[in-house]
């Protein structure tokens, strides 16, 4: 089955610079955002384990629309920290350094306050550690992680994200 095509910006983002689209399979939803003014658009796509009746997919829909607002919100990077470039982690490492390097901390305690700082980091860039523009008191690996265990669907997965945006 080649499964749905979804693809955002059709018709809604007339200077689009390139229109995003994925090929899904069919345990795979696919939501859009299309923000209110027509500057930027998403799609995310959450891919279960298992079949999904009608009632789930339209309730991991939902979910995925949520996500697509907090893609188009805050400008993730990647899905996941391993999914960064190499160089803009050690970058970030190197920006560390160079402020502790400015500090009375020990250099004994830099490893672990570059880790911290880094996690931060993280939170800021990768799409599964940010907190939930809904309910910041989760972040959207744990949101993923309850609507699978509330459908009782052994594993759900954010496989990937696209954003579009039209610069005015």
């Amino acid at each position: 089955m080649l499964g749905n095509v979804a693809a955002a910006g059709a018709g809604e983002l007339d200077n689009a610079p390139s229109i995003k689209a994925l090929r899904t399979g069919e345990n795979a939803v696919v939501a859009t955002y299309v923000h209110p003014d027509y500057s930027v658009a998403c799609l995310v796509e959450l891919v279960a384990d298992r079949s999904l009746s009608t009632d789930e997919r339209a309730e991991i829909a939902q979910a995925a629309r949520d996500i697509c607002m907090q893609v188009a919100v805050n400008k993730p990077l990647a899905i996941r920290p391993n999914e960064l470039e190499h160089r803009l982690v050690e970058n970030e490492k190197e920006i560390a350094r160079t402020q502790l390097a400015q500090t009375t901390k020990p250099e004994n305690m830099w490893d672990k306050i570059i880790e911290g700082k880094l996690r931060k980091f993280y939170e800021e860039v990768c799409l599964l550690n940010q907190k939930f523009i809904k309910d910041d008191t989760i972040n959207i690996e744990q949101k993923i992680e309850a609507l699978a265990k509330r459908l009782l669907i052994g594993k759900l997965t954010l496989t990937r994200f696209e954003r579009v945006a039209i610069n005015r």
